[in-house]
């Protein structure tokens, strides 16, 4: 990612924060994902293969987010980085082009 683009992205994510309340660490992206009426849901520890994904159909938006990793911190960076998904301008119809889910993986 270019450094352009990772600093609007990151500019992003503070004004969404802050739209959400959110004037300081922590961040909950749980929280936003419910404000925002984001159904999000924990994938079981063995089923392996993403970090999380982003699901756009006629009934909303959903979060799925892996398990198999024990650690709150990466859980709850995985939701944050879905949101991005959700809340950069454009790219929701970016992923929609090729199919209604996007899926992240991580190590």
């Amino acid at each position: 990612m270019s450094k352009f683009r990772l600093k609007m992205s990151r500019l992003k994510g503070e004004q969404v924060a802050s739209q959400f309340g959110f004037e300081a660490l922590p961040i909950d992206p749980f929280k936003i994902a419910e404000d925002e009426s984001i159904v999000v849901e924990a994938k079981k520890p063995d089923r392996e293969g993403m970090s999380g994904c982003i699901v756009f159909n006629d009934d909303g938006v959903g979060i799925i987010y892996a398990t198999h990793i024990r650690s709150e911190g990466f859980r709850r960076f995985t939701v944050a980085h879905e949101l991005g998904h959700y809340f950069l301008e454009g790219h929701p119809e970016e992923i929609l082009k090729t199919a209604p889910v996007h899926f992240s993986k991580a190590g």
